[in-house]
């Protein structure tokens, strides 16, 4: 699915189509053999599109992903005024993604987004682990993703660091401390 959504099935990209080409040869037509009590087994196709080990398939992930959020935040203005002419729509770190936006309506509209923009990927967004976090916002609706309620937060770990709602760095560096705490106590045998 990666492969086609890459070569135009349903985005368009400045990747090389010398690039696609290779890497679609790469994964059509591949086909296995399994060794079972010492004989090799019947030839079988392969029927997934990206191979799970392999070195390309996390480079082909993060294209994907970042076409998603191009797609889901280009041209929209919802989110956050990072310099005088520019806004600061998202975070993201592979499949570590945070929706940044002032408004509540920005920030419903731009999920939805993205998750109709995944969705023609194949990929999907998991709504038990999406979390919500408001920081000076009144409104108290809640945000939705496909009728269900996410869930919201105090606080939350965003790449190892512990993001509050106060801003405030406390409890990460508690964190943190802690961390180092744990790892020198287990290298304290040696």
């Amino acid at each position: 699915m990666w492969i086609k959504t890459l070569s135009g099935g349903s985005c368009n990209t400045t990747a090389s189509p010398k690039f696609i080409s290779i890497i679609q040869q790469l994964y059509d037509n591949s086909s296995c053999q399994v060794v079972h009590n010492g004989e090799l087994m019947d030839t079988f196709q392969v029927q997934t599109s990206v191979h799970q080990g392999c070195s390309l398939s996390p480079t082909i992930f993060l294209l994907v992903v970042d076409w998603i959020m191009k797609q889901a935040t280009s041209d929209k203005k919802t989110g956050i005024q990072w310099t005088f002419t520019k806004q600061l729509e998202d975070l993201d770190f592979a499949d570590d993604i945070s929706l940044l936006s002032h408004r509540h309506q920005d920030s419903q509209e731009k999920l939805s987004r993205l998750a109709e923009e995944a969705g023609k990927t194949g990929l999907n967004i998991n709504t038990k682990k999406t979390e919500v976090m408001r920081i000076n916002n009144k409104k108290q609706d809640p945000i939705t993703l496909h009728d269900e309620d996410l869930n919201e937060v105090e606080k939350f770990v965003y790449l190892g660091s512990v993001v509050n709602k106060d801003g405030g760095t406390d409890e990460d560096i508690k964190s943190r401390i802690n961390k180092a705490r744990h790892a020198f106590n287990t290298l304290r045998p040696i």
